[in-house]
């Protein structure tokens, strides 16, 4: 998976991207929104009907975070889904008024919501993560979209 591929982490003005999320006693993902998808049963959206685009990844959907004032914000979600193209449909598990979508072009919702449904680690670097098997990151934990703890840690790439 390449930078181009990775949700984006925004803290302090600098944008950074997200190696890795940790959940539930060591479950590993690559968006913190993977949890609100499973725990709205969504995940089905991305997979029938996807419209696939050089700029997005295979989960069929990329996302920026932001941390302001120790409080995770999702700040941008983009779909490839037909039917799920809306942050307000993530949080309300409808998809109903976005039926049949016939465009064939990403949208990207910038409307702001606290990330309240998250729990757990994220893991974001600065460093080239094509050639290195070791990089310097920042652990942030999250107990319901609220910072508890940061430290600086390396991590092993596969």
């Amino acid at each position: 998976m390449n930078i181009q591929e990775r949700d984006i982490f925004h803290t302090a003005g600098i944008k950074q991207a997200i190696v890795k999320v940790e959940f539930e006693e060591g479950r590993v993902t690559y968006s913190p929104l993977h949890l609100l998808i499973q725990k709205n049963d969504l995940s089905a959206c991305f997979r029938k009907n996807q419209i696939f685009s050089d700029d997005l990844n295979m989960r069929g959907y990329l996302c920026e975070w932001e941390l302001a004032n120790k409080i995770l914000y999702l700040v941008s979600f983009k779909s490839s889904s037909r039917v799920l193209r809306k942050t307000a449909q993530l949080l309300q598990n409808n998809t109903q008024w976005m039926q049949n979508l016939r465009d064939q072009h990403l949208l990207e919702d910038k409307t702001k919501c606290v990330a309240d449904w998250f729990c757990g680690d994220i893991f974001i670097s600065s460093d080239d993560l094509k050639k290195a098997t070791q990089i310097k990151v920042i652990k942030y934990t999250f107990e319901n979209g609220v910072l508890v703890q940061s430290m600086a840690e390396m991590l092993m790439l596969y």
